[in-house]
Protein backbone atom coordinates (compact mmCIF):
# COMPACT_ATOMS: atom_id res chain seq x y z
CA UNK A 1 0.00 0.00 0.00
CA UNK A 2 1.22 3.59 -0.89
CA UNK A 3 2.22 5.09 2.64
CA UNK A 4 -0.21 8.19 3.65
CA UNK A 5 -0.19 11.60 4.25
CA UNK A 6 -1.00 11.25 7.71
CA UNK A 7 2.20 10.90 10.31
CA UNK A 8 1.41 8.23 13.08
CA UNK A 9 0.80 10.50 16.24
CA UNK A 10 2.09 9.48 19.50
CA UNK A 11 -1.46 9.74 21.02
CA UNK A 12 -2.32 6.64 18.58
CA UNK A 13 0.26 4.08 20.52
CA UNK A 14 -1.12 5.65 24.16
CA UNK A 15 -4.84 6.23 24.12
CA UNK A 16 -7.44 3.34 24.81
CA UNK A 17 -10.51 5.68 25.22
CA UNK A 18 -10.45 8.84 22.87
CA UNK A 19 -10.68 8.22 19.17
CA UNK A 20 -7.42 8.01 17.50
CA UNK A 21 -7.36 12.03 16.49
CA UNK A 22 -4.77 14.22 17.61
CA UNK A 23 -5.54 17.36 19.40
CA UNK A 24 -6.12 20.53 17.68
CA UNK A 25 -8.31 23.45 16.10
CA UNK A 26 -9.29 24.86 12.88
CA UNK A 27 -7.19 23.22 10.22
CA UNK A 28 -8.79 24.60 7.10
CA UNK A 29 -7.75 24.31 3.47
CA UNK A 30 -8.25 27.65 2.54
CA UNK A 31 -8.65 31.09 4.83
CA UNK A 32 -12.66 31.06 5.55
CA UNK A 33 -14.77 32.96 3.49
CA UNK A 34 -16.30 36.17 4.42
CA UNK A 35 -19.71 37.22 2.83
CA UNK A 36 -22.29 39.72 3.46
CA UNK A 37 -24.06 39.90 7.29
CA UNK A 38 -21.07 38.04 8.10
CA UNK A 39 -21.68 34.75 6.90
CA UNK A 40 -18.24 32.92 7.22
CA UNK A 41 -17.19 29.35 5.03
CA UNK A 42 -14.49 26.87 6.64
CA UNK A 43 -13.77 24.38 4.31
CA UNK A 44 -12.15 21.60 7.42
CA UNK A 45 -9.54 19.93 6.83
CA UNK A 46 -10.16 15.72 6.48
CA UNK A 47 -8.04 14.06 9.06
CA UNK A 48 -6.50 11.27 7.10
CA UNK A 49 -6.16 8.61 9.73
CA UNK A 50 -8.37 6.16 11.36
CA UNK A 51 -11.20 7.61 13.55
CA UNK A 52 -12.26 5.17 16.54
CA UNK A 53 -15.74 5.58 16.20
CA UNK A 54 -18.95 3.41 17.82
CA UNK A 55 -20.76 0.18 15.71
CA UNK A 56 -17.48 0.21 13.10
CA UNK A 57 -14.36 -1.28 13.30
CA UNK A 58 -12.08 -4.47 14.05
CA UNK A 59 -14.54 -6.25 16.79
CA UNK A 60 -12.58 -6.63 19.79
CA UNK A 61 -13.17 -9.81 22.45
CA UNK A 62 -12.47 -8.25 26.44
CA UNK A 63 -12.30 -9.61 29.17
CA UNK A 64 -15.65 -8.67 30.89
CA UNK A 65 -17.19 -7.33 32.82
CA UNK A 66 -14.65 -4.05 32.00
CA UNK A 67 -11.87 -3.23 34.18
CA UNK A 68 -8.88 -0.85 33.69
CA UNK A 69 -6.72 -3.96 32.61
CA UNK A 70 -9.29 -5.54 30.41
CA UNK A 71 -9.21 -2.01 28.59
CA UNK A 72 -5.40 -2.65 27.54
CA UNK A 73 -6.22 -5.31 25.05
CA UNK A 74 -4.89 -4.55 22.08
CA UNK A 75 -8.15 -4.20 19.51
CA UNK A 76 -9.50 -1.74 22.22
CA UNK A 77 -7.71 0.85 20.70
CA UNK A 78 -9.62 0.63 17.36
CA UNK A 79 -12.51 -1.47 18.07
CA UNK A 80 -15.49 -0.41 19.27
CA UNK A 81 -17.98 -3.30 19.37
CA UNK A 82 -17.55 -6.17 21.75
CA UNK A 83 -17.90 -9.35 21.00
CA UNK A 84 -20.37 -10.51 24.05
CA UNK A 85 -21.26 -14.16 22.99
CA UNK A 86 -19.46 -15.89 25.55
CA UNK A 87 -21.09 -14.73 28.54
CA UNK A 88 -24.89 -14.98 27.58
CA UNK A 89 -25.36 -18.52 28.23
CA UNK A 90 -29.18 -19.25 28.05
CA UNK A 91 -29.18 -20.36 32.19
CA UNK A 92 -27.49 -17.04 32.72
CA UNK A 93 -30.22 -15.21 32.42
CA UNK A 94 -32.86 -17.75 32.82
CA UNK A 95 -32.45 -20.81 35.45
CA UNK A 96 -36.46 -22.13 35.09
CA UNK A 97 -39.37 -21.01 33.43
CA UNK A 98 -40.55 -17.98 36.00
CA UNK A 99 -37.16 -16.26 36.32
CA UNK A 100 -38.47 -13.40 35.16
CA UNK A 101 -36.54 -10.17 34.21
CA UNK A 102 -34.29 -9.53 37.04
CA UNK A 103 -31.85 -11.83 36.81
CA UNK A 104 -31.33 -10.78 32.34
CA UNK A 105 -30.92 -7.17 34.48
CA UNK A 106 -28.56 -8.40 36.71
CA UNK A 107 -26.23 -10.49 34.24
CA UNK A 108 -26.30 -7.32 31.86
CA UNK A 109 -25.56 -4.70 34.31
CA UNK A 110 -23.02 -6.79 35.98
CA UNK A 111 -21.08 -7.75 32.49
CA UNK A 112 -21.85 -4.27 31.11
CA UNK A 113 -21.48 -1.71 33.95
CA UNK A 114 -19.25 1.17 32.32
CA UNK A 115 -19.51 -0.04 29.00
CA UNK A 116 -21.21 3.93 28.57
CA UNK A 117 -17.80 5.64 29.88
CA UNK A 118 -15.79 3.80 27.08
CA UNK A 119 -17.44 4.70 23.87
CA UNK A 120 -18.09 0.84 23.29
CA UNK A 121 -21.04 -1.03 22.33
CA UNK A 122 -21.63 -4.66 23.10
CA UNK A 123 -22.52 -7.49 20.45
CA UNK A 124 -25.28 -10.05 22.33
CA UNK A 125 -25.94 -13.47 22.05
CA UNK A 126 -27.11 -16.35 23.62
CA UNK A 127 -25.86 -19.50 23.44
CA UNK A 128 -27.87 -22.71 24.71
CA UNK A 129 -24.26 -24.40 24.33
CA UNK A 130 -25.75 -27.76 22.82
CA UNK A 131 -25.29 -29.08 20.00
CA UNK A 132 -24.83 -32.28 17.92
CA UNK A 133 -20.97 -32.76 19.01
CA UNK A 134 -20.90 -30.21 21.19
CA UNK A 135 -20.74 -31.37 25.26
CA UNK A 136 -21.60 -28.31 27.23
CA UNK A 137 -25.02 -27.66 28.30
CA UNK A 138 -26.21 -24.10 29.22
CA UNK A 139 -29.82 -24.59 28.82
CA UNK A 140 -32.09 -23.63 32.07
CA UNK A 141 -32.76 -25.92 35.00
CA UNK A 142 -36.33 -27.09 33.55
CA UNK A 143 -35.85 -27.31 30.02
CA UNK A 144 -35.10 -30.07 28.53
CA UNK A 145 -32.70 -31.05 26.26
CA UNK A 146 -35.06 -33.58 24.32
CA UNK A 147 -37.19 -30.42 23.61
CA UNK A 148 -34.83 -28.35 22.66
CA UNK A 149 -32.93 -31.00 20.20
CA UNK A 150 -36.47 -31.86 18.81
CA UNK A 151 -37.73 -28.16 18.35
CA UNK A 152 -41.01 -29.20 20.65
CA UNK A 153 -43.64 -26.79 21.25
CA UNK A 154 -42.99 -26.24 24.79
CA UNK A 155 -39.35 -24.92 23.30
CA UNK A 156 -41.09 -22.86 21.02
CA UNK A 157 -43.36 -21.29 24.03
CA UNK A 158 -39.75 -21.20 26.32
CA UNK A 159 -37.66 -19.40 23.77
CA UNK A 160 -40.56 -16.89 22.81
CA UNK A 161 -40.99 -15.74 26.48
CA UNK A 162 -37.58 -15.30 26.86
CA UNK A 163 -37.09 -13.31 24.07
CA UNK A 164 -39.77 -11.13 25.33
CA UNK A 165 -38.42 -10.59 28.49
CA UNK A 166 -34.92 -9.63 26.32
CA UNK A 167 -36.56 -7.58 24.73
CA UNK A 168 -38.60 -5.69 27.37
CA UNK A 169 -35.06 -5.68 29.18
CA UNK A 170 -32.98 -4.88 26.46
CA UNK A 171 -34.03 -2.95 23.76
CA UNK A 172 -33.02 0.62 23.38
CA UNK A 173 -30.05 -0.38 26.03
CA UNK A 174 -27.01 2.37 24.56
CA UNK A 175 -24.64 -0.17 25.92
CA UNK A 176 -25.76 -2.87 23.15
CA UNK A 177 -25.17 -2.25 19.34
CA UNK A 178 -26.89 -5.24 18.33
CA UNK A 179 -28.43 -8.57 19.16
CA UNK A 180 -27.84 -11.67 17.59
CA UNK A 181 -30.76 -14.49 16.64
CA UNK A 182 -28.44 -16.94 19.10
CA UNK A 183 -30.55 -19.97 21.44
CA UNK A 184 -30.46 -22.68 18.82
CA UNK A 185 -27.36 -24.29 17.30
CA UNK A 186 -24.37 -25.05 18.35
CA UNK A 187 -22.62 -22.19 19.51
CA UNK A 188 -26.14 -20.17 19.40
CA UNK A 189 -25.02 -20.18 15.58
CA UNK A 190 -28.36 -22.30 14.13
CA UNK A 191 -26.20 -25.36 13.26
CA UNK A 192 -25.98 -28.83 14.47
CA UNK A 193 -29.50 -28.73 15.03
CA UNK A 194 -30.61 -26.24 12.61
CA UNK A 195 -33.82 -24.38 13.36
CA UNK A 196 -37.06 -25.78 11.50
CA UNK A 197 -39.11 -23.56 9.50
CA UNK A 198 -41.62 -23.05 12.11
CA UNK A 199 -38.89 -22.24 14.92
CA UNK A 200 -37.95 -19.69 12.51
CA UNK A 201 -41.37 -17.83 12.33
CA UNK A 202 -41.56 -17.67 16.04
CA UNK A 203 -38.04 -16.44 17.11
CA UNK A 204 -37.74 -14.27 13.90
CA UNK A 205 -41.27 -12.97 14.96
CA UNK A 206 -40.48 -12.73 18.61
CA UNK A 207 -37.19 -10.64 17.80
CA UNK A 208 -39.59 -8.85 15.26
CA UNK A 209 -42.40 -7.74 17.99
CA UNK A 210 -40.45 -7.04 21.35
CA UNK A 211 -37.29 -5.40 19.35
CA UNK A 212 -38.27 -1.84 18.27
CA UNK A 213 -34.79 0.16 18.58
CA UNK A 214 -32.16 -2.20 18.82
CA UNK A 215 -30.95 -3.92 15.90
CA UNK A 216 -31.12 -8.09 14.80
CA UNK A 217 -28.96 -9.70 12.94
CA UNK A 218 -28.98 -13.34 11.46
CA UNK A 219 -25.76 -15.20 10.35
CA UNK A 220 -27.13 -17.72 8.01
CA UNK A 221 -28.22 -16.59 4.31
CA UNK A 222 -30.86 -19.20 3.94
CA UNK A 223 -32.55 -18.39 6.93
CA UNK A 224 -35.23 -15.71 8.52
CA UNK A 225 -36.00 -14.94 4.70
CA UNK A 226 -39.09 -13.35 5.86
CA UNK A 227 -37.51 -11.06 8.45
CA UNK A 228 -35.35 -8.25 7.95
CA UNK A 229 -32.53 -8.66 9.89
CA UNK A 230 -28.68 -7.69 9.43
CA UNK A 231 -26.19 -10.23 8.45
CA UNK A 232 -23.63 -11.86 10.05
CA UNK A 233 -20.95 -13.76 7.73
CA UNK A 234 -19.67 -16.37 9.45
CA UNK A 235 -17.13 -16.40 6.52
CA UNK A 236 -16.38 -13.14 5.81
CA UNK A 237 -13.80 -12.62 2.76
CA UNK A 238 -13.68 -16.27 2.48
CA UNK A 239 -13.33 -17.64 -1.15
CA UNK A 240 -17.19 -19.45 -0.89
CA UNK A 241 -17.36 -19.80 2.89
CA UNK A 242 -20.77 -20.67 4.15
CA UNK A 243 -21.68 -21.40 0.80
CA UNK A 244 -20.95 -18.47 -0.71
CA UNK A 245 -23.08 -16.75 1.40
CA UNK A 246 -21.99 -12.85 1.03
CA UNK A 247 -22.09 -13.38 -2.51
CA UNK A 248 -25.73 -14.44 -2.67
CA UNK A 249 -26.84 -11.00 -0.48
CA UNK A 250 -24.52 -8.95 -2.89
CA UNK A 251 -26.47 -10.77 -5.81
CA UNK A 252 -29.32 -10.08 -5.25
CA UNK A 253 -31.23 -11.50 -2.10
CA UNK A 254 -31.14 -8.42 -0.64
CA UNK A 255 -29.38 -5.91 -2.59
CA UNK A 256 -30.35 -2.71 -0.29
CA UNK A 257 -30.30 -4.29 2.80
CA UNK A 258 -27.06 -2.66 3.84
CA UNK A 259 -28.19 0.46 3.55
CA UNK A 260 -30.79 -0.09 7.24
CA UNK A 261 -29.27 -3.17 8.81
CA UNK A 262 -25.62 -3.89 9.43
CA UNK A 263 -23.62 -6.18 7.48
CA UNK A 264 -21.14 -7.74 9.56
CA UNK A 265 -19.13 -10.75 10.11
CA UNK A 266 -16.19 -12.96 11.62
CA UNK A 267 -12.75 -13.81 9.69
CA UNK A 268 -11.29 -17.20 10.46
CA UNK A 269 -7.88 -17.05 11.52
CA UNK A 270 -6.92 -20.15 10.85
CA UNK A 271 -8.65 -20.40 7.14
CA UNK A 272 -6.06 -20.92 4.45
CA UNK A 273 -8.46 -19.96 1.90
CA UNK A 274 -7.78 -16.56 3.41
CA UNK A 275 -4.63 -16.05 4.72
CA UNK A 276 -2.48 -17.80 2.73
CA UNK A 277 -1.45 -21.47 3.15
CA UNK A 278 0.90 -20.80 5.99
CA UNK A 279 -2.45 -19.49 7.83
CA UNK A 280 -0.63 -16.78 9.50
CA UNK A 281 -3.31 -13.78 10.20
CA UNK A 282 -0.75 -11.11 10.37
CA UNK A 283 -0.28 -11.51 6.21
CA UNK A 284 -3.09 -9.47 6.09
CA UNK A 285 -1.18 -6.58 7.30
CA UNK A 286 2.76 -7.73 5.51
CA UNK A 287 1.28 -8.70 2.56
CA UNK A 288 -0.08 -5.35 0.59
CA UNK A 289 -2.10 -7.78 -1.76
CA UNK A 290 -4.17 -9.33 1.05
CA UNK A 291 -4.28 -5.28 2.46
CA UNK A 292 -6.13 -4.45 -0.96
CA UNK A 293 -7.92 -7.98 -0.59
CA UNK A 294 -9.36 -6.77 2.31
CA UNK A 295 -10.46 -3.39 1.72
CA UNK A 296 -12.17 -4.46 -1.10
CA UNK A 297 -13.48 -7.05 0.29
CA UNK A 298 -15.31 -4.41 3.27
CA UNK A 299 -16.48 -2.08 0.40
CA UNK A 300 -18.31 -4.56 -1.62
CA UNK A 301 -19.65 -6.28 1.42
CA UNK A 302 -20.46 -3.14 3.01
CA UNK A 303 -19.52 -4.39 6.14
CA UNK A 304 -19.89 -2.15 9.60
CA UNK A 305 -17.45 -4.49 11.21
CA UNK A 306 -15.77 -7.80 11.60
CA UNK A 307 -13.47 -9.84 13.82
CA UNK A 308 -10.95 -9.45 11.66
CA UNK A 309 -7.60 -9.33 13.58
CA UNK A 310 -9.43 -8.97 16.58
CA UNK A 311 -10.02 -12.81 16.10
CA UNK A 312 -6.53 -14.04 16.99
CA UNK A 313 -7.41 -12.72 20.64
CA UNK A 314 -9.22 -15.63 20.89
CA UNK A 315 -7.26 -18.13 19.47
CA UNK A 316 -4.28 -16.70 21.14
CA UNK A 317 -2.39 -19.80 21.44
CA UNK A 318 -1.58 -20.04 17.49
CA UNK A 319 1.85 -20.12 17.35
CA UNK A 320 2.06 -16.47 15.35
CA UNK A 321 -0.65 -14.71 16.32
CA UNK A 322 -1.05 -11.25 16.70
CA UNK A 323 2.24 -9.92 18.02
CA UNK A 324 0.82 -7.07 19.86
CA UNK A 325 0.20 -3.99 19.45
CA UNK A 326 3.75 -2.20 20.45
CA UNK A 327 5.38 -5.13 18.12
CA UNK A 328 3.72 -3.76 15.15
CA UNK A 329 5.53 -2.50 12.40
CA UNK A 330 5.64 0.95 10.91
CA UNK A 331 3.89 -0.92 7.18
CA UNK A 332 1.87 -2.81 9.22
CA UNK A 333 -0.10 -0.37 11.33
CA UNK A 334 0.01 1.59 7.96
CA UNK A 335 -2.18 -1.13 6.47
CA UNK A 336 -4.37 -1.53 9.56
CA UNK A 337 -5.02 1.83 9.72
CA UNK A 338 -6.58 1.82 6.15
CA UNK A 339 -8.50 -1.39 6.42
CA UNK A 340 -9.96 0.24 9.57
CA UNK A 341 -11.27 3.24 7.67
CA UNK A 342 -12.70 1.22 4.91
CA UNK A 343 -15.11 -0.37 7.83
CA UNK A 344 -18.83 1.63 8.02
CA UNK A 345 -18.96 4.69 7.85
CA UNK A 346 -16.33 7.67 7.51
CA UNK A 347 -18.37 11.28 8.14
CA UNK A 348 -16.00 13.88 6.45
CA UNK A 349 -17.32 17.57 6.58
CA UNK A 350 -16.42 19.72 3.31
CA UNK A 351 -18.20 22.79 3.96
CA UNK A 352 -19.36 24.50 7.19
CA UNK A 353 -21.33 28.02 7.18
CA UNK A 354 -22.35 29.97 10.24
CA UNK A 355 -22.76 33.75 10.93
CA UNK A 356 -19.84 35.59 12.72
CA UNK A 357 -21.60 37.96 14.21
CA UNK A 358 -24.71 38.15 16.69
CA UNK A 359 -26.42 39.74 19.06
CA UNK A 360 -28.61 38.14 21.66
CA UNK A 361 -31.65 36.89 21.14
CA UNK A 362 -30.74 36.80 17.34
CA UNK A 363 -32.28 34.27 14.39
CA UNK A 364 -29.40 32.59 12.50
CA UNK A 365 -28.81 29.66 9.86
CA UNK A 366 -25.81 27.41 10.47
CA UNK A 367 -25.24 24.74 7.16
CA UNK A 368 -22.89 22.16 6.08
CA UNK A 369 -22.29 19.34 3.66
CA UNK A 370 -21.34 16.10 4.64
CA UNK A 371 -19.86 13.37 2.61
CA UNK A 372 -19.90 8.98 4.29
CA UNK A 373 -16.64 8.30 2.31
CA UNK A 374 -17.14 4.76 4.10
CA UNK A 375 -18.75 1.52 3.23
CA UNK A 376 -22.02 1.52 5.33
CA UNK A 377 -24.03 4.03 7.23
CA UNK A 378 -24.86 4.78 10.70
CA UNK A 379 -27.66 2.80 11.78
CA UNK A 380 -28.49 4.58 15.06
CA UNK A 381 -30.83 8.03 14.67
CA UNK A 382 -28.11 9.89 16.93
CA UNK A 383 -29.11 13.91 16.78
CA UNK A 384 -26.66 16.27 15.75
CA UNK A 385 -25.30 19.40 18.26
CA UNK A 386 -24.54 22.83 17.41
CA UNK A 387 -22.96 24.69 20.21
CA UNK A 388 -20.79 27.23 21.69
CA UNK A 389 -18.24 27.05 23.54
CA UNK A 390 -16.14 29.17 26.01
CA UNK A 391 -12.82 29.74 24.70
CA UNK A 392 -10.75 29.16 27.30
CA UNK A 393 -12.76 26.04 29.02
CA UNK A 394 -14.25 25.01 25.65
CA UNK A 395 -17.53 23.90 27.76
CA UNK A 396 -20.45 24.76 26.02
CA UNK A 397 -22.44 28.15 26.91
CA UNK A 398 -25.11 27.20 24.65
CA UNK A 399 -25.69 24.32 22.87
CA UNK A 400 -29.21 22.71 20.50
CA UNK A 401 -29.67 20.18 18.30
CA UNK A 402 -30.26 19.58 14.87
CA UNK A 403 -34.19 19.15 13.96
CA UNK A 404 -35.15 17.12 11.39
CA UNK A 405 -31.53 15.63 10.80
CA UNK A 406 -31.18 11.95 10.31
CA UNK A 407 -27.61 10.56 10.23
CA UNK A 408 -29.25 7.38 9.29
CA UNK A 409 -29.65 9.05 5.71
CA UNK A 410 -25.89 9.87 4.86
CA UNK A 411 -25.43 6.92 2.77
CA UNK A 412 -22.08 6.02 0.94
CA UNK A 413 -21.22 5.04 -2.44
CA UNK A 414 -22.19 2.32 -3.96
CA UNK A 415 -22.35 -0.46 -6.86
CA UNK A 416 -18.74 -2.17 -7.30
CA UNK A 417 -16.79 -2.31 -10.29
CA UNK A 418 -15.65 -6.12 -10.14
CA UNK A 419 -16.74 -8.88 -8.28
CA UNK A 420 -14.05 -10.97 -6.20
CA UNK A 421 -13.45 -13.18 -9.07
CA UNK A 422 -12.11 -16.51 -9.09
CA UNK A 423 -9.92 -17.00 -6.01
CA UNK A 424 -10.71 -13.35 -5.04
CA UNK A 425 -7.77 -12.03 -7.30
CA UNK A 426 -9.91 -9.28 -8.42
CA UNK A 427 -9.32 -7.71 -4.99
CA UNK A 428 -6.02 -8.40 -4.51
CA UNK A 429 -4.69 -6.62 -7.90
CA UNK A 430 -6.25 -3.20 -6.90
CA UNK A 431 -7.94 -0.87 -4.80
CA UNK A 432 -11.49 -0.29 -6.33
CA UNK A 433 -13.76 2.79 -5.87
CA UNK A 434 -17.82 2.87 -6.13
CA UNK A 435 -19.22 3.63 -9.27
CA UNK A 436 -21.51 5.69 -7.83
CA UNK A 437 -19.95 8.07 -5.53
CA UNK A 438 -20.84 8.91 -2.02
CA UNK A 439 -23.24 12.28 -2.41
CA UNK A 440 -22.60 15.37 -0.60
CA UNK A 441 -26.01 15.75 2.05
CA UNK A 442 -26.72 19.65 2.78
CA UNK A 443 -27.53 20.01 6.30
CA UNK A 444 -29.32 23.50 7.37
CA UNK A 445 -31.34 24.74 10.77
CA UNK A 446 -32.01 28.17 11.61
CA UNK A 447 -31.46 28.61 15.46
CA UNK A 448 -32.08 31.62 18.25
CA UNK A 449 -29.62 32.92 20.18
CA UNK A 450 -30.85 33.04 23.68
CA UNK A 451 -31.48 36.93 25.07
CA UNK A 452 -28.99 36.62 27.99
CA UNK A 453 -26.27 35.24 26.54
CA UNK A 454 -22.98 37.43 27.35
CA UNK A 455 -21.40 39.56 25.13
CA UNK A 456 -18.11 38.36 24.08
CA UNK A 457 -16.15 35.70 21.27
CA UNK A 458 -16.52 31.96 21.63
CA UNK A 459 -16.02 28.80 19.31
CA UNK A 460 -18.84 27.41 17.69
CA UNK A 461 -18.63 23.62 17.03
CA UNK A 462 -20.62 20.50 16.15
CA UNK A 463 -21.13 17.11 17.82
CA UNK A 464 -23.01 14.04 17.32
CA UNK A 465 -24.76 12.71 20.53
CA UNK A 466 -24.80 8.98 21.65
CA UNK A 467 -28.58 8.36 23.63
CA UNK A 468 -26.34 9.54 26.90
CA UNK A 469 -26.39 13.20 25.82
CA UNK A 470 -22.54 13.42 25.44
CA UNK A 471 -20.85 13.66 22.69
CA UNK A 472 -19.36 9.96 20.99
CA UNK A 473 -19.25 9.96 16.94
CA UNK A 474 -16.77 11.87 15.37
CA UNK A 475 -16.29 13.14 12.26
CA UNK A 476 -12.83 12.50 9.90
CA UNK A 477 -11.80 15.95 9.92
CA UNK A 478 -8.78 17.84 11.71
CA UNK A 479 -10.68 20.31 13.34
CA UNK A 480 -11.53 18.42 16.78
CA UNK A 481 -11.56 19.02 20.29
CA UNK A 482 -10.69 16.03 22.74
CA UNK A 483 -13.64 15.33 24.58
CA UNK A 484 -16.05 14.99 20.97
CA UNK A 485 -16.71 18.53 19.57
CA UNK A 486 -15.46 19.89 16.28
CA UNK A 487 -15.13 23.77 16.78
CA UNK A 488 -15.27 25.23 13.29
CA UNK A 489 -14.70 28.97 13.56
CA UNK A 490 -14.80 32.09 16.29
CA UNK A 491 -18.31 34.06 16.85
CA UNK A 492 -18.80 37.07 18.43
CA UNK A 493 -21.38 38.43 20.59
CA UNK A 494 -22.25 42.15 20.02
CA UNK A 495 -18.92 42.10 18.51
CA UNK A 496 -17.67 43.95 15.25
CA UNK A 497 -16.78 41.62 12.88
CA UNK A 498 -13.20 43.04 13.22
CA UNK A 499 -13.34 42.37 16.56
CA UNK A 500 -13.88 38.40 16.84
Amino acid sequence: MKKPEYKLPKTILLSLIMILLPPCFVNAKSPPDMHPGHMVTIRPQEYNGPVRNPFKGIESRLKLPLTEKSNTKEWYKLGSVINLRGYFHWHTIESHKNSGKEKITARVNYLLDGFENYNCHGRYRSSPGVGTGYVETFLPNDLPETDYLNQTAYFHRRVAKTIQNLGETLDGDPRIALVEIGFIGKWGEQHNPTPTPETQEIMGQAYTDYFKKTLIYNRNVNQFKDFKFGYFNDAAMEIGGCGGSMEKFVAGRHPDLWKTYPMEGEVRSWSGAIMGTDHNPMVVLQDNNKTRWAINNIRWSHYSHCCLLGQVWWYGSAPRGFPGWDKLTRHEKENLFDIHKAFGYRFIITEFKYESSMSPGDVFDVSFKVVNEGAAPMYYKWPVEISLLDPVSRAPVWKETFTGVDIRAWIGGEGFPVGPGEGHKNFQSALYEYTTPAPAYNIKNTFRLPADIPNGTYIIALAVLSPKGTPALRFAVSNYFNGGRHPMGYVGVNLEPGQV
